[in-house]
């Protein structure tokens, strides 16, 4: 069995070297199909399949308002207010809480516009 893969990996060889182009178009598809491959598995290891890098990460809880009769899977942000109650209210409960909003904006340089995205945090966010 192993005479035959060294009889095969020979042959292998020889044709090989008979077309050096078509041997380097192979060789540098398959490099380029397994280095995507690497980082796209290595972006999507780090974003989905990790946890998050929070220390304690079972005592992270998200807080959100639903509307009276709404659909109980709508989640609201909560109200300023409401949260600054619930800040107080949570002293001894929960060691911190931060508010977070999506938020749109547009970023006027010299020339164009351009329309960014992100959040808006409370303090100790960070």
């Amino acid at each position: 069995m192993l005479a035959e893969a060294l009889r095969d990996a020979r042959f292998a060889v020889r044709a090989m070297s008979k077309r050096p182009g078509l041997t380097f178009l192979v060789v540098a598809t398959l490099a380029v199909g397994l280095g995507t491959n690497a980082a796209i598995f290595s972006v999507l290891n780090a974003l989905l399949l990790r946890p998050l890098a929070f220390p304690n990460l079972p005592r992270l809880v998200r807080l959100w308002e639903t509307a009276p009769g709404a659909d109980p899977y709508d989640r609201d942000n909560v109200a300023p207010g409401n949260f600054r109650d619930w800040e107080s209210q949570s002293a001894g409960v929960l060691e911190k809480m931060v508010a977070l909003e999506w938020w749109d904006a547009n970023l006027r340089g010299q020339e164009v516009a351009e329309r960014v995205q992100g959040y808006r945090v409370s303090p100790g966010f960070f």
